[in-house]
Order: C-alpha cells, then structure tokens, then sequence
C-alpha cells in the first residue's frame, strides 16, 4: 500500500472516531428516554401462613413502612411478581410472593392444602420466569420452627428438586429488636433443633434475619422504632446483597417442576386421548345398540312372515282337503246320477236336462249317451 492510500485511511478513521464521539456526547447530553441493560434478579419467597414472607417485600422496597396489625389469615392468597430497580446497583428485583403453606381461612373452603399452593407455585414458575436466582425459605421467631415448617420445606424441595439447594437460604422473620448476640443464639438453636437440623445443611446461601418497625410500638410511640428501623436497615442490606450477588440462576426446566409440567402436559395428552376413545366407544355403542334394534326389528318381522306364511300353508292345505273332498262328493254325485240314468228311462233323463240344464251341458256327452242307449233299447222293445 502507497503512502498517499496509507495516509488516506489514517484520516478515514481518524474522521469515523470523532463523529462518533460527537453523536455519542449529544446522545448523552440531550437523548430522551435513555435505556440500558440491567441485572435482573428471579427471587422467590415461600413459606408458612404468617411467616413474614409480605414483609420482607416491604421492607426492601421501604424499610420505614409500618405494617398493618397481625391476623389470622394470610395476607397473599394468591402468586403476586412485582419487579424493583436499585437505582445505584442498576439491578431489577423480581419479587415472587407465594401463597401461604398450611393457611388457614375462616371456613373449611378457605383452607389450602400442600398440593393446591405447589400446582400455583408452578402457575406463577410458568409466567416467563425461566429460572430462580434465589428462593428464600421464611419462618417467623414469634412462632418457632416446628415439623410443619419443616414438612412445607420438604415437600418444596420435593417438588423443585435437591438442584435448588445452592440457591436456596432461610431467612428468619420479625428480627427487628434481637442484637447480635440473640441472632446469634438463634442461629445455634436452629442447628440444634431435632426438626431443623436434619435439612439445615440445604440452605447452601445460609440463614438470614428480616423485620418490620413494629406496629404495637409505633402505636404507642415508643423511641425502640429507632433502634429497629437501624436493625432492619441492616438486614435489607445484608439480603440484597445476596439477592443482587454473582449466583447462578437455577433454570426451571432442570428442576422438578419442568418433568412436573411434562408429566401433567403427557397426562392431559393421555386423558384427552382417553376421553376420545371414550367418546368413540360411547358413539359405536349406540350404532350397536341402534344395529341391535333393527335386527330385533327385523327378526320380529321375519317371525311375524313366517307365521303367516304357516298360517297361509295352513289354510292353502286346509282349502286344498276342502277341494278334494268336494270333488270326491261330485265323483259320487255323477257315479250316483250316471246309476239312475242308466237303470231308468228317457223321462229322468228328460227331468234331469230340464231341472238341471248346466249339469247336463256339463255331461253332454255322457247324456247323448245315455240317449242313444235308450233310443236302441225303444227300438229293440218295438222290434
């Protein structure tokens, strides 16, 4: 390459550069509706009625928020998925809130058990949420951590798969007035704990604490908000920086859930097919059963003609016995008339033409006969 072609594409790109600097610092200086890509974080949070799990929501979205008084009901009845931005982490949280294990309502209809909240977990799973960063296991320190709470974590972790275990922390709820020390002494009991222990080495990410300002003591003005709103504040720290770490998402299809919503898809195929098959056995059913009615029909009919046709042969050979025995009757009516004709004189023959003309035209020639026959016998008398 010459010089003058060498220094020619110096200036190409020297000239490329700040065009593109200028563009780049107007955008930035005037541009509307600036975007940029930011982390987003999949968290999950389950647990029993009344553990908290609500609160953790609000108090890192405002750690100041004071939360309505306590019930006996759950305050999540169904999947809720809210999205936050930590503006100086530019990270988004996407906050999956779960419907209580073990709720409890105020009517028999109102109570929710294990499989309905693991099938509406799945639903929420399935709202294009296609993997978990982290899923926060929640038991609250009024009540204690009992076989049930340990029962929901296994039938969870059942469900999920044992793959969520390096995703997976437990986060002890309504901490806000415990020091270090309790903290610390909570933890311990937890590891010793009969019911605890057994599935403590799961929570790979460890266990954490959370609260609220409590409501009792905000009602009452007394200055221990103070102490814990700095409390809390710690704790919102403490989980976001796990929320927004460098965790490996677990993807949904290499848990449970994902075989979970194969099975059932293969399962409704199966049913559906079976409900096909079932319906096609129901309509052959009733083209036999229609079949069926028209063959009686037929055979009813088919008997009905037979009978007749031996009614008929019945009759025919009864008119038949009827014919003969006029016929035999007539034979021995002529056999009788031909005796007397024959044995008497021209005035019967004479009687029988004039009383009984068709029977004569009938015989005519046994008549002519019988004439003739007395004809001779008059001449041989004269002669």
């Amino acid at each position: 390459m010459s010089i003058r072609d060498t220094r020619t594409a110096i200036d190409e790109d020297a000239k490329r550069e700040e065009y593109k600097k200028k563009i780049e610092a107007d955008f930035e200086k005037y541009g509307t509706h600036v975007m940029k890509k930011v982390n987003s974080k999949n968290i999950m949070i389950i647990g029993r009625t009344r553990s908290g799990k609500s609160t953790i929501k609000s108090m890192l979205l405002d750690p100041t928020k004071v939360p309505d008084e306590l019930t006996l009901k759950s305050g999540t009845r169904d999947p809720n998925i809210e999205s936050f931005y930590i503006k100086d982490m530019d990270a988004t949280l996407n906050i999956i809130d779960t419907p209580g294990l073990f709720e409890r309502g105020t009517d028999e209809n109102g109570i929710r058990d294990n499989h309905a909240i693991l099938t509406t977990i799945e639903t929420c799973a399935n709202m294009e949420i296609t993997s978990f960063n982290v899923i926060c296991f929640c038991v609250a320190i009024t009540v204690g951590i009992n076989g049930e709470d340990v029962k929901a974590i296994e039938l969870f972790v059942d469900f999920l798969g044992n793959e969520i275990s390096s995703n997976s922390c437990l986060i002890v709820t309504h901490c806000e007035s415990k020091t270090q020390r309790q903290l610390n002494l909570i933890k311990k009991e937890l590891e010793e704990d009969k019911f605890f222990k057994k599935i403590a080495p799961f929570f790979k990410l460890g266990i954490f604490f959370s609260g609220s300002i409590n409501h009792d003591n905000y009602s009452n003005g007394n200055e221990c908000i103070l102490d814990e709103y700095v409390t809390i504040s710690e704790y919102r720290t403490h989980l976001i920086k796990v929320f927004t770490s460098d965790i490996k998402p677990i993807p949904i299809a290499q848990t449970k859930i994902s075989e979970v919503r194969h099975a059932k898809a293969a399962n409704l195929t199966m049913l559906n097919d079976l409900q096909n098959a079932q319906n096609s056995c129901t309509k052959q059913e009733y083209i036999n059963q229609d079949l069926s009615n028209k063959c009686k029909k037929q055979q009813t009919l088919i008997e009905d003609l037979q009978r007749t046709c031996k009614q008929n042969e019945y009759t025919i050979a009864n008119e038949k016995g009827k014919c003969i025995e006029k016929e035999r009757i007539i034979e021995e009516c002529e056999s009788i008339i031909e005796y007397f004709a024959r044995n008497s004189g021209q005035h019967l023959i004479d009687s029988l033409a004039e009383n009984y003309p068709n029977y004569v035209s009938k015989h005519n020639i046994l008549f002519s006969q019988l004439n003739d026959h007395f004809r001779r016998k008059q001449r041989q008398k004269y002669n």
